[in-house]
């Protein structure tokens, strides 16, 4: 039998407290704001630019309803178990290992909440300056552009996932881009 080294033990316990930390912050918050804002609705915070609003989330990403939830819940719990799966291949990578038990903190904590109580609930209500898509043609068929004036409402673990794609896309760029390489591209423009 092999024996597990002490590094793949303390990294497997560093990645379960960041999953773990993530997960019970991200139920935490949600309980306080369902108990503090449902209410009330809305809460400045910084006036107009941060507000903690309360919102039931039944959809995806940015609200979008989907159709067969049962589908959708069983995608879901296999995305975190393919994580789950590629975190372990590539622990030997710290900054991977990190971003993946982000990730998985954060699906974890929304999972959860679309299986106990088949909704979400984000409170995070953030303003920045308007962002314009113009519409495009696209294969014979016109996309109509939109304006987003506020960015959709979100919580914990949608912070993590965030910034664990940041991480990963990061380390991707770096693979390509190798820092002595992007010094290259710079001493070249000059």
């Amino acid at each position: 039998m092999k024996r597990i080294s002490p590094d793949t033990t303390k990294q497997a316990v560093q990645a379960l407290a960041i999953i773990a930390t993530i997960f019970a912050l991200d139920q935490i918050c949600k309980t306080l704001a369902q108990g503090y804002l449902a209410p009330s609705g809305s809460v400045d915070i910084l006036g107009d630019i941060l507000r903690f609003t309360y919102i039931e989330n039944r959809g995806i990403a940015f609200g979008i309803t989907i159709g067969n939830r049962f589908v959708f819940n069983s995608l879901s719990i296999l995305a975190v178990l393919f994580l789950l799966v590629y975190m372990i291949k590539l622990s030997h990578v710290p900054r991977l290992r990190l971003a993946f038990a982000a990730i998985l903190g954060g699906a974890a904590g929304n999972l959860t909440d679309r299986l106990s109580q088949g909704r979400v609930i984000d409170f995070f209500d953030l303003d920045f300056p308007d962002v314009v898509f113009p519409g495009i043609r696209l294969f014979n068929l016109d996309l109509a552009g939109f304006t987003l004036e506020r960015w959709p409402v979100f919580n914990v673990a949608d912070i993590a996932v965030f910034f664990g794609m940041l991480a990963i896309f990061s380390w991707v760029l770096s693979d390509f881009y190798p820092s002595n390489s992007l010094s290259n591209v710079r001493n070249e423009k000059a």
